[in-house]
């Protein structure tokens, strides 16, 4: 197969509704995949693209500077949750004392509420 009937292949791919072709021939394999539509964004949130995977674009680097005070570190990833329900009060605010057993926030996972605990004082 030489790179011409690969051309070829490829226009004809790209005028017909196949998502996906395969073909083998010898030593020679080919494979061409359509991309797949990207999903529309619910209708209760607004939908941001993410940054590719690796790349530092968005990150902040979250290091306590003088007296900033104690960051508490989710032990797993999850969604963050300020307060028990939307309607319900946050469970700590900025500048409030914590006590090691007190739940600064819950972290949803796999439909999982996780509650965080402040860790110390």
């Amino acid at each position: 197969m030489n790179v011409e009937e690969i051309k070829q292949l490829i226009t004809y791919f790209e005028q017909t509704n196949l998502t996906k072709l395969t073909l083998k021939t010898g030593v020679v394999e080919l494979s061409l995949e359509r991309g797949q539509a990207s999903l529309p964004s619910p209708c209760w949130g607004h939908h941001e693209s993410l940054p590719p995977a690796g790349s530092r674009e968005g990150v902040v680097d979250m290091k306590p500077q003088g007296s900033l005070g104690h960051f508490v570190h989710s032990p797993m990833v999850g969604t963050f949750y300020t307060s028990p329900a939307p309607d319900e009060p946050s469970f700590i605010k900025v500048g409030d004392h914590v006590t090691p057993d007190m739940v600064v926030c819950i972290v949803e996972a796999m439909k999982v509420m996780n509650e965080v605990k402040a860790g110390l004082s």
